[in-house]
């Protein structure tokens, strides 16, 4: 196969072209002459948009055609501009550059210059669009006619070519550099929602989530446990206290992380007072989460798909141990505003096991040298919860004795009559098969319980 000229428009424009593109029929050629033109086909000309404004500072330097018919047009001297179906200008705004690097990386007539722009492709989100400029990805949407955030790729050089990937990500050319971006909130958990995200240092971001406080270093997206000293970190807000500026670097926000004085700096000033108010705001507001330290996001994912109802809140989170037939078994813990569930991972749902703060009696926590226990005793029987974290076990019982205090919630699906407790049949039926599969009931008790729930007047277990 060859490929060879077929058409050849001599002197399209006066100057060097910088790009063009295929819009409705048409194509769009933009140029150092400031100018758009317009061609069909054959290479005739059917319109042309001439600048009146002339010069280097105007030129042309990126063109970008949007799945609907729009078209949107860069500039050497930071403006950008959306055209609709009829080429009427519906969208005008300018390079929002940052301004907290002293120094320019350019001459001034580039400082400004648009490299190019793309728009977002994802399904939904047809009216978002990047923007590549000097040491930053901008985001922008063109339906509010507003600029979203900014996204920090270099500290002296120019995003060139954005180019969307697979499920939201993003090949962008730095300089001289190619990297692979991955989305933020590919991270988020169910319900999770991003409130905010700050720059500080080198590619690194304060996220404010309605969950979590995030520390993120742009380009790392490994499973991680929430307290991970890796690139992305999850804190929640019930172990952050006294956000603050920095008593000696004015530029930095300083805040007490479990008890240790973090420093995040060289942030923008302006978004200083933002960040802090966002930061108290969550922790006044976000109920205390305490979390396991070796639990994973997918666990905690995993805990808000199946155990949490819409009306109540996820308190904690804790890996354990159980006696199973001579064996430790692993479970997860999980505690809530209305109940508390005990789930062995990787089993069916028959194996989690409910318990009411009515019916706890008494609670133990052991704190031993490198684990902890948590012992809850019932009117029958007891459970222990083992081979927790160091301080867990001391944690779970201050979080069961507020419960307990506070509330008189039921299992899930327990309606309250009079002084009877009764529970949905089907739920109970599969407690009652798993505690018998795992021998934690002789076949007589078994039977028992059966009987007593065919004739509905189902018993407590716990």
């Amino acid at each position: 196969m060859s490929i060879r000229p077929y058409r050849r428009i001599e002197k399209a424009h006066w100057d060097d072209i910088h790009g063009f593109i295929y819009n409705r029929g048409r194509i769009i050629s933009g140029s150092k002459d400031g100018s758009l033109k317009f061609w069909n086909a054959n290479g005739e000309l059917l319109n042309s948009f001439e600048s009146s404004n002339k010069g280097y500072k105007f030129w042309v330097t990126a063109l970008e055609n949007f799945d609907d018919g729009h078209f949107a047009v860069g500039t050497r001297d930071g403006t950008i501009t959306v055209f609709d179906m009829k080429d009427e200008v519906v969208f005008n705004a300018n390079n929002v550059s940052d301004q907290t690097f002293p120094k320019p990386i350019s001459k001034k007539r580039n400082q400004q210059r648009i490299d190019c722009i793309k728009q977002l492709n994802e399904r939904g989100k047809p009216h978002f669009f990047y923007v590549g400029v000097a040491r930053n990805l901008q985001l922008w949407n063109l339906r509010d006619k507003k600029f979203i955030r900014s996204f920090k790729a270099s500290d002296n050089d120019w995003v060139y070519c954005i180019e969307p990937f697979r499920n939201g990500d993003l090949i962008v050319v730095i300089g001289s550099t190619l990297e692979y971006w991955k989305k933020i909130n590919k991270e988020s958990l169910p319900g999770e929602q991003i409130l905010g995200i700050f720059n500080y240092g080198k590619k690194r971001f304060i996220i404010i989530t309605s969950l979590f406080f995030i520390n993120w270093k742009r380009g790392f997206y490994i499973e991680k446990t929430i307290y991970a000293s890796g690139p992305y970190k999850r804190m929640p807000y019930g172990l952050i206290r006294n956000p603050k500026i920095s008593d000696d670097q004015p530029n930095s926000i300083e805040l007490s992380i479990n008890s240790r004085v973090v420093k995040f700096k060289d942030m923008n000033l302006n978004d200083i007072p933002i960040c802090i108010e966002m930061i108290n705001k969550m922790i006044s507001e976000v109920p205390k989460l305490h979390i396991g330290r070796t639990v994973t996001n997918k666990q905690h994912d995993q805990a808000i798909k199946n155990f949490i109802e819409s009306d109540e809140h996820l308190l904690g989170i804790f890996n354990i141990s159980m006696k199973h037939k001579s064996e430790m078994k692993q479970y997860f813990l999980f505690i809530t505003s209305k109940k508390i569930a005990r789930w062995a991972k990787g089993l069916m749902s028959r194996d989690l096991i409910l318990y009411d703060y009515n019916t706890i009696i008494k609670m133990e926590s052991k704190k031993g040298t490198f684990a902890g226990d948590l012992i809850l005793h019932f009117s029958v029987h007891n459970e222990v919860f083992q081979n927790m974290g160091k301080n867990e076990g001391v944690i779970a019982v201050e979080i069961i004795q507020e419960q307990i205090t506070k509330t008189k919630n039921q299992f899930t699906n327990v309606t309250q009559i009079g002084s009877t407790s009764i529970f949905d049949n089907d739920d109970l039926l599969n407690i009652i098969q798993a505690r018998y599969a795992k021998e934690e009931i002789s076949k007589k008790e078994f039977d028992q319980l059966l009987n007593d729930l065919q004739k509905s007047k189902p018993k407590k277990i716990y």
